[in-house]
């Protein structure tokens, strides 16, 4: 199962400029083939985003175009020649098994992004606590704005999914979410003691999370913190946000024994984060960390908070485990879905991202997809000439992928449907070249079920 987000409308599914579909998870994940089954799992699914410059009832007909370089409603867009791309594409694998990753050389020198461009720095935590039903997760990310000296743009946001926080006449796996932009000199980020501007060349933003710096401090005076310590072994969070109906939501977790996507710093981008041609960056810094948690809900505005909620005041306290993730560089793409599971006992993890990803001068549809069970562990990436095909549906809130390693035969098929709808109502900032934005933003859920096998 899952949890995510993702913005339902009614009639045919409409994708126009930065439009999102998130989804996220958690309901019960079987496992089928040669993998034994697993009881009770919890998956995220969390985004699918796209730039479509024409209405379309069927997302799968607007996917298929994009996987042939087409936009709904437009003529073929120019392709690079496929037979480059899988030169480049082997030289980069090759020389990726051969180099060390820890110290990620890079085997392309070029310049990096021109200080003029605008730059942003953010962090995921979701936590996943089966026995109390709940899961939650937080946000934060800053952004320099193009042409500015530091950054000026600050975006925190707590989502969570729990019976106990259930409103009247609401489903009560329904998510809630909370949003604040803080204003340009209330956050600092720290990196070993010294604070960040915002450049793309002034440090490895990427150190934080492969733990190659003791300490990292993202922190608001008005919203709270999020601290990475020990080198990434430990993380802490501490945020309170209120809304615009005078509720407030804290959410402390104490996070530690990080689970590494895979050994000597090794992440999702696979070779190409040895090169520059990425403008947003992707590392992970944990599939699944040990945490304990409080999550606290109050309102001081008692009679609309009677109408509202069953409880009031709610207070949920546990443990579970917690996803770690961190992107920096320009902007999002402008396109991407993004599903993540964590299972019981942290014995299964799951994670996919998927979209319009610009590389260099080509902005092509490629995947990400990630698979752990107990001691076995699956990559896939269609930058390695692996073969990915997937289906979704805006309207259905349904999603689909097939998975294949040419070399290996490693094979992976996953089902996604959030049919209940369980998405929040407001949308989430996303940080675009002009900023921070939800028109449109995207749309998450914490209720979709996923199955594997």
């Amino acid at each position: 199962a899952g949890q995510g987000r993702r913005r339902s409308r009614d009639g045919p599914c409409t994708m126009q400029g930065s439009n999102a579909i998130h989804v996220h998870g958690i309901l019960p994940l079987p496992l089928k083939g040669n993998i034994r089954p697993m009881r009770n799992e919890r998956a995220g699914l969390l985004s699918v985003h796209d730039s479509v410059e024409e209405p379309t009832s069927n997302g799968f007909e607007v996917l298929k175009k994009l996987y042939h370089g087409q936009k709904a409603g437009g003529q073929p867009s120019p392709r690079f020649p496929s037979a480059i791309l899988i030169a480049v594409a082997l030289v980069g694998v090759v020389l990726d098994s051969l180099l060390h990753p820890a110290a990620q050389p890079s085997f392309m020198v070029l310049p990096a992004l021109p200080r003029k461009k605008p730059f942003f720095d953010g962090w995921f935590v979701r936590i996943t606590d089966l026995a109390m039903q709940t899961s939650c997760s937080l946000i934060v990310g800053s952004m320099r704005r193009s042409g500015s000296s530091g950054f000026n743009e600050h975006y925190v946001s707590v989502s969570f999914c729990s019976p106990r926080f259930g409103r009247k006449g609401h489903k009560p796996y329904e998510l809630q979410s909370f949003h604040n932009l803080p204003p340009q000199g209330d956050v600092s980020i720290v990196f070993d003691g010294r604070k960040m501007n915002g450049f793309d060349d002034e440090m490895d933003w990427r150190a934080p999370a492969a733990g190659r710096c003791s300490s990292f401090l993202w922190e608001s005076r008005q919203c709270g913190s999020l601290r990475v310590l020990d080198g990434g072994a430990r993380t802490e969070i501490d945020v309170k946000l209120r809304n615009e109906r005078d509720e407030v939501i804290e959410l402390k977790a104490k996070l530690r024994q990080p689970k590494a996507w895979g050994k000597n710093e090794a992440g999702p981008e696979g070779w190409l984060g040895r090169t520059p041609l990425l403008p947003c960056r992707y590392f992970v810094q944990s599939l699944g960390s040990e945490c304990s948690y409080t999550l606290r809900r109050r309102s001081d505005a008692w009679r609309n908070a009677s109408r509202t909620y069953h409880l009031s005041n709610v207070c949920v306290s546990g443990s579970g485990f917690a996803h770690v993730e961190t992107n920096y560089g320009a902007a999002f793409p402008s396109g991407w879905i993004y599903l993540q599971v964590i299972g019981p006992e942290n014995r299964v993890a799951l994670l996919v991202t998927g979209g319009k990803f610009k590389i260099g001068a080509v902005t092509p549809l490629t995947w990400i997809v990630a698979f752990r069970v107990s001691d076995t562990s699956f990559n896939f990436r269609t930058t390695d000439l692996h073969q990915v095909k997937a289906k979704f549906s805006c309207t259905n809130r349904t999603f689909s992928l097939e998975a294949s390693d040419p070399f290996t035969g490693d094979f992976l098929q996953i089902e996604a449907n959030d049919a209940n709808m369980n998405q929040d109502e407001q949308n989430v900032w996303v940080p675009t070249l002009q900023g921070f934005t939800n028109n449109p933003g995207c749309s998450e859920s914490f209720a979709a079920k996923v199955r594997v096998r």
